[in-house]
């Protein structure tokens, strides 16, 4: 996700100005800045709304968003390129969130600490690996690539999330639902009231 996401950003203002008529820097970072506004306007609702589905199934509707978000940015048109802004700002700060979520559900007390610098290891490599990435497809294709590279890359993320988080955890509920089935409910526990005999 954080590699889709890096992939974008380096040429964003050069990408807004040849689609668009206003050919201002300050436009161009206003643009640029509205998924920062989204995210502010996500954390305030999300104090307010607390989301009432699994952390697996509430990132998968923000990848799904995101995944919209980007298909968005990458026509050509400015209204769609803001509309798309939009929804993949809201989308990244919910993803960020879930997915932090997923490592303190999956994670163990004395583990967390390694558990979240491996989280973080892999944050830096994704942004590291995208900052060469989309220069050389910028170079390569042009100013517009780095929008289904990164609409790419949020297709596998989603389709990761989904083998590892849902199809699997939904698997193993079947099988231990199976295997009670099979097995029937546990015996009661015996009772250690005493007895009363009525002569």
């Amino acid at each position: 996700m954080y590699f889709s996401d890096f992939l974008t950003r380096p040429f964003f203002a050069r990408y807004w100005e040849s689609i668009s008529v206003y050919d201002s820097e300050i436009v161009s970072g206003a643009v640029y800045a509205i998924p920062a506004l989204l995210a502010l306007l996500a954390l305030i609702y999300n104090a307010r709304y607390p989301s009432k589905q699994t952390t697996a199934r509430a990132l998968l509707g923000a990848l799904l968003l995101a995944v919209a978000g980007m298909a968005l940015q990458s026509i050509q048109l400015p209204v769609a390129v803001i509309l798309g802004r939009a929804f993949y700002g809201w989308a990244l700060f919910q993803g960020s969130v879930r997915l932090d979520l997923l490592l303190v559900e999956g994670s163990s007390l004395e583990n967390y600490s390694t558990d979240y610098s491996k989280i973080h290891f892999f944050e830096n490599l994704g942004v590291l690996l995208a900052s060469f990435a989309t220069g050389w497809l910028v170079d390569t294709w042009g100013i517009s690539i780095p929008f289904p590279a990164a609409l790419v890359g949020l297709l596998v993320s989603m389709g990761l999330l989904i083998l590892l988080f849902l199809v699997r955890k939904g698997q193993s509920g079947s099988d231990r639902f199976s295997s009670l089935r099979k097995t029937g409910p546990a015996p009661a526990p015996a009772s250690n009231s005493p007895t009363i005999e009525i002569p």
